[in-house]
């Protein structure tokens, strides 16, 4: 399990979220879950959930790493009081 904090900067909005990750297994083909919540930013309060796949990728010619693929959604209409 990991706690995270993100912050994302976009030219027209940004955020912060605080996240919780549970990842299965610790190879490629891992699978992890992502849920969370906005704490600043745009759209403030609304809840976040997300996954990703840990895979192999070449990071550099030859060279080969842990790379993780996944989506991060906020789920718009989802504080209290939407």
């Amino acid at each position: 399990m990991i706690d995270a904090v993100y912050h994302f900067t976009g030219s027209r909005h940004s955020f912060t979220a605080s996240v919780h990750v549970v990842q299965t297994g610790l190879v490629n083909g891992s699978t992890a879950v992502i849920t969370g919540r906005v704490t600043e930013g745009w759209l403030k309060d609304n809840l976040v959930a997300g996954e990703y796949t840990q895979v192999t990728c070449e990071q550099a010619p030859g060279l080969f790493g842990t790379c993780f693929q996944g989506t991060l959604d906020i789920l718009r209409g989802s504080k209290s009081g939407d």
